[in-house]
């Protein structure tokens, strides 16, 4: 990631108007919730995906402020 801003989308999602970028991360990728924090994402907590009632997984709504 990079191009400022902690995302290479940052500055386009601000020059639309955006105030936040926003992402999960299942609860079993430490590394890829690591690199977020690093690029200024905040842990807004966990909630369960869930797909078709057949899949079910833990993930951390991440947000990076503009």
């Amino acid at each position: 990631m990079g191009g400022g801003g902690g995302s290479p989308s940052a500055p386009e999602a601000r020059m639309r108007g955006a105030r936040s970028l926003r992402l999960d991360v299942f609860d079993n990728n430490a590394p890829a919730a690591a690199l977020y924090r690093a690029c200024g994402f905040a842990d807004l907590g966990a909630f369960t995906l869930e797909h078709n009632g057949e899949f079910t997984h833990v993930s951390s709504l991440m947000e990076l402020a503009l």
